[in-house]
């Protein structure tokens, strides 16, 4: 009976051996390489995006700690004279205004209860209010009195329209250093984000929430046109009372390659 050798027909596939492995591997090679560079991509993406949002942060920053040091120096005034005449309160406040930063007003009120304000037109309704009858004030200015100290809140929505950061600054006299009343500063939101380059087309996405420490509900109180991915870079500033948490991301997304990113 005939034999028949099953292995005649696999033989010429020894011939081909070589150039499959060195097909697999060059194939092999094309897919590390891609992947490593998409790996370097998204570092670069990532940190461009990081490099980014920091500058506005630092920016952001200043322009707050900008705001709270120009009323500091009246406050400090203040304390040395309390009793000061109205015209002398109107000059000093004035000069501050005068300066190129976002506060929208200030209120001077002794044992709680406002006196004077500036700039007085548009702000008539302030004075005379007492923050211990009021709901929305009475926490924070009780908060101020008992642990005598500079205490900054927001955002808030102003009563007489827009969006608000209030700092409150306990003002202190005489020898012994008794509590007099505080003072409110309120920065416009809206002018602090602008003047810091928080803009709806930023050329990557951006997203701004307000984060109380008393446990609160977190507030998203700024976003660019287009939404933040998912993995955002995220970043936050103490702003005393709340905290400030920033995310940002491409906006194309992680996936787009980096030279689109501007």
């Amino acid at each position: 009976m005939e034999t028949r050798n099953l292995s005649l027909p696999f033989r010429g596939l020894g011939y081909y051996v070589p150039a499959l492995v060195a097909t697999f591997a060059v194939m092999i090679a094309v897919f590390l390489a891609d992947a490593q560079k998409r790996r370097l991509e998204q570092e670069y993406l990532r940190s461009s995006t990081t490099e980014q949002l920091g500058l506005l942060r630092s920016r952001l920053q200043g322009n707050i700690l900008g705001n709270i040091k120009l009323v500091q120096g009246l406050v400090s005034t203040f304390e040395t004279e309390p009793n000061m005449p109205p015209a002398r309160f109107e000059d000093l406040a004035s000069r501050i205004f005068r300066q190129d930063n976002q506060l929208r007003s200030l209120a001077i009120a002794p044992d709680l209860v406002v006196s004077r304000v500036y700039p007085l037109q548009g702000n008539e309704a302030s004075l005379g209010l007492d923050y211990r009858r009021n709901e929305r004030q009475r926490a924070a200015a009780m908060q101020v009195m008992e642990q005598d100290r500079l205490i900054v809140t927001g955002p808030v929505q102003l009563v007489q329209g827009g969006r608000g950061v209030i700092a409150r600054y306990p003002i202190n006299v005489g020898s012994e250093n008794a509590f007099f009343g505080i003072a409110s500063a309120v920065i416009n939101l809206d002018k602090l984000l602008e003047s810091s380059g928080f803009k709806s087309d930023l050329p990557f996405a951006v997203s701004i929430s307000s984060l109380p420490k008393d446990g609160g509900e977190t507030r998203e109180f700024f976003q660019t046109d287009a939404m933040v991915d998912v993995e955002p870079v995220v970043m936050s500033i103490n702003i005393g009372h709340d905290v400030w948490v920033m995310s940002a991301s491409p906006l194309q997304g992680w996936g787009q390659p980096s030279h689109q990113l501007s």
